[in-house]
């Protein structure tokens, strides 16, 4: 029998004792032992296909290199057991290659030991709110009604076109001063001197000029109008002015949620919009998610769905309130636009706090004390029915 013919080509030429010999010139003890070695280097290489745990101790490691260096001095094969098939998922290595290490996930890779790896859950989805109106209107109204009483230096800006056609463009510095529910005061001028001075209480609303003509425009809140409001200039009534900032409560909420406004995600999907009936006018607003605070509110032409009046509320800041650790915000960058005739009103408030005892003076939203201390000689009414021209006499008719 040539024992040659009995190893596997790879082996052929790696043991010293067989090189050069190709017939039975060679010894049988050389070439047992060649075979056993080629048996244990394949068992080595199917039954190891990873690295050792990183974990085994110290004890363990030299048990390791005792049962492989016992491989090499086993007994020797029968010639049945050298004719058993090479399992198929096995492959002979060649001299000089390396086995490669099985891929794995590098999250099973980083699990602990005995614990099944948890696939990620979803992600929220944003196609619903997150909050209903009844949720949004509840904290918007409760920072609303710690908002009784505001006091803050402000520089004003009106840009809007006179009478005669032109563009309009004033400044002024002055105060922004708000007792809820209704009463305002919002004044501007230059060198402590007073130019416009704009407000309304429960009932009125007003409209001053201290510097030019010394007049006033007056007119209750149950008659004004869209064309009342354009003809002073300004691109909406003041008691509007204080819904548009932000600072009044929204319509409150009714146990049914269809009949509530509902709230929707914004193209962008940073902000919630809802329309809300007020005074009979549809209001638009736009909600920060994260604080239910305004960052727009708009006034809706129902036959459009485009804006009428629209307001941007800015860097929201706290207001003063003594002995108050946590007091509610309010934007202290303020510009409303109407948009057909193109009127704005910008405002940036500083200093902001409930004015305390003495800076919210009664006078401050009294008409008739302002006319007096503004020495105001000319009042209009801008309720008075429109005068109609006198007829003619008889006789004046051309014959």
């Amino acid at each position: 029998m040539n024992l040659f013919s009995l190893l596997p080509r790879s082996y052929r030429g790696r043991c010293p004792s067989l090189r050069g010999r190709r017939g039975r010139g060679f010894s049988l003890l050389a070439a047992i032992l060649c075979l056993t070695a080629c048996e244990s280097e394949q068992k080595q290489t199917i039954t190891a296909p990873t690295r050792p745990s990183t974990s085994a101790t110290a004890k363990e490691r030299p048990a390791q290199k005792t049962t492989a260096r016992s491989s090499r001095t086993s007994k020797p094969l029968t010639s049945d057991e050298t004719k058993k098939p090479t399992p198929t998922n096995a492959k002979p290595t060649s001299p000089g290659s390396t086995t490669k290490k099985p891929t794995t996930d590098p999250k099973q890779a980083t699990a602990k030991p005995g614990v099944k790896p948890q696939a990620p859950g979803p992600k929220p989805s944003l196609s619903l709110p997150p909050a209903t109106y009844a949720e949004i209107a509840k904290a918007y109204n409760a920072r609303a009604a710690r908002l009784q009483r505001i006091w803050g230096r402000a520089v004003v800006s009106v840009e809007f076109t006179d009478d005669e056609g032109n563009n309009r463009w004033e400044q002024g510095e002055g105060h922004f001063q708000v007792i809820q529910p209704s009463k305002m005061a919002l004044s501007a001028g230059k060198l402590s001197e007073v130019m416009l001075w704009i407000g309304c209480d429960t009932e009125r609303y007003w409209f001053i000029d201290a510097k030019e003509q010394h007049r006033a425009w007056i007119g209750k809140h149950a008659a004004a109008t869209r064309e009342k409001i354009e003809s002073l200039g300004m691109p909406a009534a003041p008691r509007d002015l204080l819904a548009l900032a932000g600072i009044t409560p929204l319509p409150k909420p009714t146990n049914d949620k269809r009949r509530d406004p509902q709230v929707r995600w914004s193209n962008d999907k940073k902000t919630l919009i809802f329309d809300a009936d007020r005074a009979g006018s549809r209001w638009r607003y736009f909600i920060n998610p994260k604080t239910y605070e305004p960052s727009r509110i708009e006034v809706i032409d129902s036959g459009t769905d485009e804006a009428i009046l629209s307001a941007t509320l800015e860097k929201y800041e706290s207001l003063g309130i003594k002995g108050d650790n946590f007091p509610p915000r309010i934007a202290t960058r303020f510009r409303c636009l109407h948009h057909s005739s193109g009127s704005t009103l910008g405002l940036t408030i500083a200093d902001m706090t409930d004015g305390g005892t003495g800076r919210l003076r009664a006078e401050n939203f009294d008409f008739d004390a302002l006319k007096d201390l503004l020495g105001i000689r000319d009042v209009v009414d801008l309720d008075a029915p429109a005068k109609r021209p006198a007829a003619a006499a008889i006789g004046d008719t051309d014959r």
